[in-house]
């Protein structure tokens, strides 16, 4: 009967242990996925930062995609960097209003979660939109509230440092008091009781020692007599005890194997829990790595894509202005650095008006790209050629003296008038007039830009197809 409730007791024992055990791994599962949707949250809320300035549509969708999974999680912190990129975005599209009113809601939130460094960065944020608006009242107004929330935040971590700190001495002043009382009053009571107790010893002992005097010759006669009884209960007793001794190691043996046979086979189904949600856990972790690496390739080739769209002149597939300007700017500190020069170049094509009013738009857009491809094929490698508006193009020759940008200049005028310009069985005439400025250290590259266009109209009125240079250095500014 013991035997068959020792086992109903362990069967019951590994029940719960399985139980808990697969409990802990279910919570272990949502909290992994918890934190896995987090990290898409943030993800997805860096992506949105990147677009902010570039594309503040792109930024404000990312963003609410960001918002809404927040929600869906109740997290606070990710409903704050969302509505805060809104805001942004909005600021960016030139909607300051709204702007303001998402950094107001994510500053409310922040609020609540008593996050003040987070609360006091978006008083900033607003300070910094009412400055641009020209509110100054209201922008100052942000910035002390701001100033405030950053010493509540410092108030609050000092706080609680500091009761932390008071009540851990606190409570070991007043342990150290109790334990004192008690044990004072613990040895007044155990010094009574150990007198009181010795009394007793002192009284029973003048009692017993009467008796046994009086008993002494009763026992001595009987003696005898029983030592021989104690002799045969002796062995007896002895027999019993190494019968019961040999049982009771046998009973020892039988519970310790079934222990181990119970504890073996917990060991056994717990070790194959964690094996499969260790594999479980690792095949959901590669397929979202794997997930996210696909997406971030995505991404990464769109955002590629546009930034290449957006430095590119879609039809002649050149430089754009912007483009041009980013690429001299650079070649400007570079050369005020070491005193170089370089040469900026403005050629236009001749009569295009012409051009498109005699064979069509068309054939404008065809001679653009024809006119393009040849001058890419006739540069250098360090030389860069940009479509500067309409019929303009902008040749830019690092490195260069005026003389040689004027030398690599004819050299594509030349080409050009040269070249057969074929398009729906017609032959187009075509040439172009260039302007030609030197840069050097100190001059300002509109001042530049200018001198070049003011070659080129002097090119124009002197009869087209032909290459003029600066007359003069401009001023330095």
């Amino acid at each position: 009967m013991n035997r068959y409730r020792i086992s109903i007791f362990i069967f019951i024992f590994m029940i719960v242990t399985l139980v808990t055990a697969q409990d802990s791994i279910d919570k272990l599962m949502a909290d992994y996925h918890i934190r896995s949707n987090i990290d898409r949250i943030n993800q997805i809320l860096d992506l949105s930062e990147v677009y902010i300035q570039s594309d503040p549509a792109k930024a404000m969708m990312l963003a609410e995609q960001a918002l809404n999974q927040s929600k869906k999680l109740t997290s606070g912190d990710g409903e704050v960097g969302a509505l805060l990129n809104i805001g942004l975005a909005n600021y960016f599209k030139g909607n300051s209003m709204k702007a303001i009113e998402n950094i107001d809601k994510a500053r409310v939130i922040a609020h609540e979660l008593e996050a003040y460094p987070n609360e006091a960065v978006l008083y900033r944020y607003l300070s910094i939109i009412y400055d641009a608006m020209g509110e100054k009242e209201l922008a100052i107004e942000m910035r002390m509230q701001s100033v405030s929330t950053e010493e509540k935040a410092i108030k609050k971590d000092a706080m609680r440092k500091a009761i932390q700190y008071d009540s851990v001495a606190i409570s070991r002043a007043l342990s150290d008091t109790f334990m004192t009382e008690v044990s004072k009053k613990k040895m007044d009571v155990l010094k009574d009781k150990y007198e009181y107790e010795l009394k007793q010893i002192e009284v029973k002992t003048d009692s017993l020692q009467k008796q046994a005097e009086e008993k002494s010759i009763e026992i001595e006669t009987i003696k005898q007599e029983k030592e021989k009884s104690e002799n045969r209960i002796s062995f007896l007793v002895q027999e019993a005890q190494l019968k019961e001794m040999e049982l009771s190691r046998q009973r020892n043996m039988l519970m310790m194997f079934i222990i181990i046979i119970g504890l073996v086979l917990i060991l056994f189904f717990v070790l194959l829990s964690m094996y499969r949600f260790k594999n479980r856990a690792l095949r959901d972790l590669r397929n979202a790595n794997i997930e996210i690496s696909l997406k971030n390739e995505e991404l990464l080739k769109a955002y590629e894509k546009l930034e290449l769209l957006a430095r590119t002149d879609p039809l002649t597939h050149l430089s754009n202005r912007r483009d041009m300007m980013e690429k001299i700017e650079y070649e400007k500190r570079r050369c005020d650095r070491s005193g170089n020069s370089f040469v900026l170049t403005i050629g236009d094509i001749d009569f295009f008006k012409s051009i498109n009013d005699t064979y069509g738009h068309d054939a404008g857009d065809y001679v653009l790209t024809e006119i393009s491809a040849l001058m890419t094929t006739m540069l250098r490698k360090q030389d860069i050629v940009g479509r500067w508006g309409g019929e303009e193009f902008l040749l830019f020759f690092p490195d260069t003296p005026l003389e040689g940008g004027r030398i690599a200049a004819d050299k594509v005028r030349l080409a050009i008038e040269e070249h057969t310009f074929g398009f729906s069985g017609e032959t187009i005439r075509v040439s172009m007039t260039f302007g030609v400025c030197e840069y050097n250290k100190g001059m300002k590259i509109d001042a530049c830009l200018k001198k070049a266009d003011q070659a080129l109209y002097r090119g124009k009125q002197n009869g087209r197809n032909q290459v003029q240079l600066s007359l003069d250095k401009p001023q330095n500014a």
